[in-house]
């Protein structure tokens, strides 16, 4: 359970450590990118969960499927409370148009949980193979 929890918060840590990059390269890059910069600072989005689900796979050892779900729903959380905390400081990243809180956390479950779930299962795969 404790090699649970750890995976938990190194994923989380990760997760959003690439997202708050994201969230301030897209507000400090404004209307004005170049196509390799946007899809640079896109590709970091959804980067992201894949990149945590990746490393709580290889941490989590008895409940690999709970700390993914976790981490999961905790991104779609991270990502909403963000994109409110920058847009009261002044940095709005344009999510779309979506602002509204509750929105962008609902809407982040349906992209954040699923890549999170992809990078476990990946890195899963991974392991596996590696030991056969």
């Amino acid at each position: 359970m404790k090699r649970d929890i750890q995976a938990f918060t190194a994923g989380l840590s990760v997760f959003f450590l690439l997202v708050l990059a994201y969230f301030l390269l897209a507000a400090a890059s404004g209307n004005s990118v170049s196509p390799v910069l946007g899809w640079s600072i896109t590709s970091l989005q959804y980067a992201a969960p894949l990149v945590s689900g990746a490393i709580c796979a290889r941490i989590a050892r008895d409940r690999q499927f709970l700390a993914l779900l976790a981490l999961g729903v905790a991104a779609s959380v991270v990502v909403g409370v963000l994109n409110f905390a920058l847009s009261a400081l002044g940095l709005p990243a344009d999510l779309g148009g979506v602002a509204n809180l509750p929105w962008v956390i609902g809407l982040s479950l349906f992209v954040q949980l699923p890549l999170v779930l992809v990078g476990g299962a990946i890195s899963a795969f991974l392991a596996r193979n590696a030991h056969a």
